[in-house]
């Protein structure tokens, strides 16, 4: 396969979505180059060229774009997603410092476009079908400083040649995801034999499949015309309930299932519905159904194969 003139540079690189796009990416044709910390573990990268990762503090990635010129920038790196952390401003904050380095580094070096992630967070709980406006009512710290630097990007480059896109990220899933979501957590927890427990499943979920993740940034690396503020995410929406319990159908442990066990948050968001218009424009529809998705979820977790993992979709 030909390569596509200009490299795409992704930082957070050995991440859940990091890795899956470096995969994906590479698999259409285009010269990746996986950015990873010195001390992160690159597992999800099993298979990925050795000559395109490059480990390096996060300080020296600037240096990187710099040298290595790449057309896109594609920042997929957050530290303190976890829920210990989402509430720690000195951990949230140190994420502004970097991230707005690297697209100094990405306008300084003409890059055309630069890409990062926002969170259904911002959005706190509407409770109504979330369009691209920016709702900012996020009840984390997590949620405001993701606000504070999408606010602080957007003025950064306005003014440059380099486009910049905030790709609002909303509930996703897939092999390899961190293990403390729910999915993995409870698919885990249920293989081990160990009861799980849960609100009573009334909120309405998006849940998009890591897969069409990919395929919706490439979807707007293939366009010039996209910039500002996208959903990724599924419109369709389930209920968390019904989601549990067909996992746990699969499984043969739906008495495991401990419904009501967890009470609500004070801040719980009961529906998390994207309107996706600006890929919906470019054509881009999510193709992976949930329930085979969770089925095949489910079979990676006891088996680590399946049809949608990285070899199966993107070959070894």
């Amino acid at each position: 396969m030909s390569k596509i003139k200009g490299g795409v540079l992704v930082t957070g690189a050995a991440g859940f979505l990091g890795s899956w796009l470096c995969h994906y990416l590479s698999s259409k044709g285009r010269e990746v180059f996986a950015v990873t910390r010195l001390s992160d573990n690159i597992v999800r990268l099993h298979g990925f060229p050795k000559s395109q990762v490059f480990s390096d503090e996060a300080l020296n990635w600037p240096f990187l774009i710099e040298s290595l010129r790449p057309r896109v920038v594609i920042s997929a790196d957050w530290s303190g997603v976890d829920s210990a952390s989402r509430n720690s401003l000195g951990v949230q904050l140190e994420n502004i410092t970097r991230i707005k380095r690297l697209a100094g580094a990405a306008v300084k070096n003409g890059i055309e476009t630069f890409i990062t992630f926002g969170s259904q967070a911002e959005n706190g709980p509407i409770n109504i079908p979330a369009g691209e406006l920016n709702y900012d009512g996020a009840t984390s710290v997590y949620g405001q400083v993701k606000i504070e630097l999408r606010k602080m990007l957007h003025e950064d480059l306005k003014e440059t040649s380099t486009r910049f896109i905030w790709g609002r990220i909303f509930s996703t899933y897939g092999a390899l995801d961190n293990t403390n979501w729910l999915l993995p957590s409870m698919i885990t927890s249920l293989l081990n034999n160990k009861p799980f427990s849960l609100t009573s499943g009334d909120q309405l979920w998006s849940y998009l499949h890591a897969y069409d993740f990919c395929v919706a940034v490439n979807e707007l690396l293939e366009t010039d015309t996209v910039q500002g503020v996208v959903n990724i995410g599924n419109e369709d929406i389930v209920k968390i309930r019904d989601v549990a319990y067909y996992v746990a159908q699969i499984l043969d442990k739906t008495s495991m299932l401990s419904f009501g066990a967890t009470e609500y948050r004070d801040d719980q968001v009961m529906l998390l519905q994207p309107v996706t218009s600006k890929l919906n424009c470019l054509g881009w529809k999510p193709s992976i159904n949930i329930y085979p998705g969770l089925e095949d979820l489910v079979h990676w977790h006891k088996t680590r194969t399946g049809k949608f993992t990285f070899e199966s979709l993107f070959g070894p």
